[in-house]
């Protein structure tokens, strides 16, 4: 008995201490989704409201000012806190900003994700004008396959018959979730799909920028200070072509609205980056979609709208099915029915 109970004793910390850290885990995983879930939702919103007809319907434009504001505000949080940004001095060689000298060679690695974000944001923004938003949101729960695929396509998952089934399972939970009374829109379509392909791979480029061991390795701020100027280059030459004679006017009357819109634009893209890091472009894009069932969920309890029996079942196999997949990331021995059947032979 006294063996037995100093056998326990030795062993109970190291248990405490495996079981703390997944709940450490976990409850860090759920802070940066809820972040990010509230940024998000508040940008959806923000977009949405700015972008009617009668203010600034400029899609194009009001990103390149994403862009133009992200870059203004790392510069000057870099200058005045370089410590937010630790991988910038080894992206950089050594110079506390980016000069003319370094930033071509510095940047070019950064090159594609700034492209494809930029294709993101446009066809995503001028997706709002031409779509509502619950056609719109259901189109994007699909993106999570896209996103799961370009992973283990990249080799920063691995192919899992299980999890494949899940977020098959997750996307068409949501899709049905958020499809109260939708009209089809083929451009809205169209521009959501393009979104969705270029979002996917910038995710999952970020992913593996943000995911290499030793001096690549990037940090949140940093990849968000590298990603805006090669966005802003790509976004430039864009406005002369959907350049509104409109535009000068509506700046000047809503540019207290802009200005906070690109605040927000730029704290967002902070936290898709830390999002990104912590979660993987898998898990964000998980996040994703309980902010989606969040804007729904919330329209119906705020605004009275009515939600049909089949989206509460879908609403509910969605939350269902992404706990599943993350009880899966946690415990992944615990649904590894073919070792423990091995090991049962054994015994």
């Amino acid at each position: 008995m006294t063996v037995a109970a100093s056998f326990v004793n030795e062993r109970t910390p190291l248990v405490d201490q495996s079981k703390a850290s997944v709940v450490v885990k976990v409850l860090v995983g759920i802070s940066i989704a809820t972040l990010f879930i509230s940024v998000s939702a508040s940008m959806i919103l923000f977009n949405k409201a700015l972008m009617r007809e009668d203010r600034f319907p400029f899609p194009v434009f009001l990103t390149t000012l994403h862009m133009a504001g992200s870059l203004t505000l790392s510069l000057l949080l870099r200058s005045i806190a370089p410590s937010f940004f630790p991988s910038a001095s080894s992206v950089f060689r050594g110079s506390e900003l980016p000069g003319a000298s370094t930033e071509k060679k510095s940047l070019r690695p950064f090159v594609p994700i700034a492209l494809c974000g930029a294709l993101c944001l446009v066809a995503g923004n001028w997706a709002y004008k031409v779509a509502t938003v619950s056609f719109l949101q259901m189109v994007k729960e699909s993106h999570i396959i896209i996103v799961y695929t370009l992973m283990v396509l990249f080799g920063l998952d691995t192919l899992r018959f299980k999890s494949t089934l899940t977020l098959i399972f997750v996307a068409i939970c949501s899709m049905v979730a958020v499809s109260a009374q939708v009209s089809l829109s083929i451009p809205g379509l169209v521009l959501q799909t393009v979104c969705g392909v270029f979002g996917s791979l910038q995710l999952v480029l970020t992913n593996m920028m943000m995911a290499r061991s030793g001096k690549g390795k990037i940090d949140p701020m940093t990849m968000v200070l590298c990603t805006a100027p090669v966005m802003l280059a790509f976004l430039l030459p864009a406005n002369v072509l959907f350049w509104d004679p409109l535009i000068p006017e509506r700046l000047h009357l809503l540019w207290r609205y802009i200005a906070c819109n690109m605040v927000l634009a730029f704290t967002l893209q902070v936290t898709i980056a830390v999002t990104v890091r912590s979660l993987s472009a898998t898990g964000f894009s998980l996040a994703s979609i309980l902010k989606d069932l969040g804007i729904v969920f919330a329209a119906s309890c705020v605004l009275g709208e009515h939600l049909t029996s089949l989206q509460l079942g879908g609403f509910l196999g969605s939350i269902v099915g992404i706990g599943l997949y993350s009880a899966m990331k946690i415990f992944p021995e615990a649904f590894d029915f073919s070792s423990s059947t091995q090991g049962s032979g054994r015994k």
